[in-house]
């Protein structure tokens, strides 16, 4: 259930843009290796937090840049970002 959690997100995340290319990337990653690996490798249930923190910490890091640009979708018949 987690893997599939994890590669959705990464789909929006890299459709969006809403966190680093690389981040979703990693997260195709680590999903798969989840959803494959999971019967090999005991301590593969921290890769769930793991990557929720990770995903967490770059969002709430790129909050808080000063002059940071969010990507706003434009709202049909107007000329200004939509809030």
């Amino acid at each position: 259930m987690a893997a599939v959690f994890m590669f959705a997100t990464s789909k929006v995340t890299f459709h969006t843009g809403i966190a680093p290319r690389w981040l979703a990337f990693a997260g195709y990653g680590l999903s798969l290796s989840l959803l494959f690996g999971s019967q090999y490798v005991a301590w593969s249930f921290i890769i769930f937090p793991f990557w929720v923190l990770l995903l967490s910490g770059r969002m709430l890091m790129d909050e808080r840049k000063p002059g940071c640009a969010v990507r706003h979708a434009e709202r049909p018949g107007s000329r200004e970002p939509a809030r």
